[in-house]
């Protein structure tokens, strides 16, 4: 039997309805595709994840050695009063004819640096006791100033400072390498004890850089995730020019900011996109910037040819930033912004959903994005705060993180200190030395940042 034709109607009607429907969920279908295939491509040239994730790819070994014409470099001579000591060799008789009458010339020299057998300097302290004829009390002489009370000296306790935070050893390394080399013995617990000590030293060097970071004319602040007491924790870092600033926080949100540099600060903050960072004067990273629209730009249709034109354009302002001619670089920056914004509302009338948002809210805030051109000292990337987290990320790959708030404390000025001495060009050892000697010794006095 024929169908009637509202039964065709209805049919179709109900057939038209699914095929939206299905349309609909294909259209789902393929947008969750291509986020998880964008997932899958993710990289540090096209997200903000660091390069020690990427999928390094096979091709051939470079070549070792100089280029062919490259000029030499050789090991310096050691000056005569630091050779420890002096081996002859002597000729008797030539070697060709047995002749032994043989005019001297002048000897080939050859200097060979080796390491001393390292002996502990082992100082036994002696506290004359005593009792007063006179009153009967027991009396013990005080503790020598030179000296603090500890089983272990200070410039040990300096140098396992040192290794446990600027060198990233964990504690049994270190407890290995002073065995093995040091033929010191030490127990796995006294290393977080002696690393207190120098935390302890190194308090009002890092509270002079808290303060500074604070008050810097420019900074750049970033941030990145860390384990405390296997719990998620945040490292924090401040940096300027010449000094570099980190703390370790609970949070990622207003109240830790607040903490290292506020947002009320008038002065100038570079930092990434993320929305905590709502500074009055502020930079936006343009390598942050760069990455998104190079994921874009692995799309197909219209997100990536914007993305591939907007790409260009970042690459040419890059450019641009290293002129040494001021004037020069505001000229041509000038003209590139003015294409970027004219591809940004291109985005926003053709593109995806997505890419439209982003486009958006990078329009919406458009002079943070260009602020590198009316002043000098500023950078037009967050690079110098990302460098300064880098040798803490490092730490915790291997270390994990810390077990307790003291070690997050010693760690934190640890790093802190010696990042900036290092932007400094000063040394290190006799830096954490002299601070933890402070602490013991009235007669001397904290060292100066």
């Amino acid at each position: 039997m024929q169908p009637s034709y509202d039964e065709l109607y209805e049919m179709t009607r109900v057939l038209s309805r699914d095929n939206a429907q299905l349309r609909e969920v294909i259209r789902c279908l393929q947008q969750k595709v291509q986020e998880l295939q964008e997932r899958l491509n993710l990289n540090s040239d096209n997200s903000s994840k660091p390069s020690s994730t990427d999928q390094k790819r096979n091709k051939q070994a470079p070549h070792g050695g100089a280029v062919k014409g490259h000029s030499g470099h050789h090991r310096s001579m050691v000056p005569p009063e630091q050779i420890s000591r002096i081996v002859m060799s002597s000729l008797k008789h030539c070697a060709h004819c047995g002749c032994g009458v043989l005019k001297k010339c002048a000897s080939q020299i050859f200097q060979q640096v080796e390491l001393p057998e390292i002996q502990p300097i082992v100082t036994q302290i002696e506290l004359e006791k005593a009792t007063c004829s006179r009153c009967g009390k027991n009396l013990t002489a005080p503790f020598p100033p030179d000296y603090d009370r500890s089983s272990f000296g200070s410039r040990l306790i300096s140098f396992i400072g040192l290794c446990s935070s600027v060198y990233r050893m964990s504690k049994r390394t270190v407890q290995t390498l002073l065995k093995t080399f040091c033929n010191i013995h030490i127990s796995l617990d006294s290393i977080p004890a002696m690393e207190r000590k120098v935390s302890k030293g190194l308090q009002s060097a890092y509270d002079v850089l808290a303060t500074r970071a604070k008050e810097s004319r420019v900074a750049y602040v970033d941030e990145t995730t860390f384990r405390q007491s296997a719990k998620t924790h945040y490292v924090w870092t401040v940096t300027t020019k010449n000094e570099a600033f980190i703390r370790i926080l609970s949070t990622r949100g207003l109240d830790s900011l607040a903490k290292v540099r506020p947002r009320e600060n008038k002065n100038i903050t570079v930092t990434d996109r993320y929305q905590v960072y709502s500074y009055g004067k502020q930079q936006y990273c343009l390598a942050h910037i760069y990455r998104d629209f190079k994921r874009f730009s692995q799309r197909d249709g219209p997100d990536g040819d914007f993305g591939k034109r907007a790409v260009f354009e970042l690459a040419e302002i890059f450019k641009a930033c290293h002129l040494t001619d001021r004037r020069e670089m505001q000229i041509r920056v000038w003209y590139r912004k003015r294409r970027l914004e004219t591809i940004l509302y291109d985005v926003m009338a053709n593109g995806s959903d997505k890419m439209s948002r982003f486009a958006e809210r990078l329009l919406d805030r458009f002079p943070k994005v260009f602020l590198f051109t009316k002043y000098a000292e500023v950078e037009c990337t967050n690079n110098p705060a990302e460098r300064t987290l880098r040798h803490i990320v490092l730490w915790r790959k291997t270390s994990y993180g810390t077990q307790s708030d003291a070690g997050s404390r010693f760690l934190e000025r640890a790093i802190t200190v010696w990042m900036t001495l290092k932007k400094q060009g000063r040394e290190v050892f006799s830096f954490f030395h002299q601070a933890y000697q402070a602490t013991f010794n009235p007669a001397i006095l904290s060292p100066s940042i």
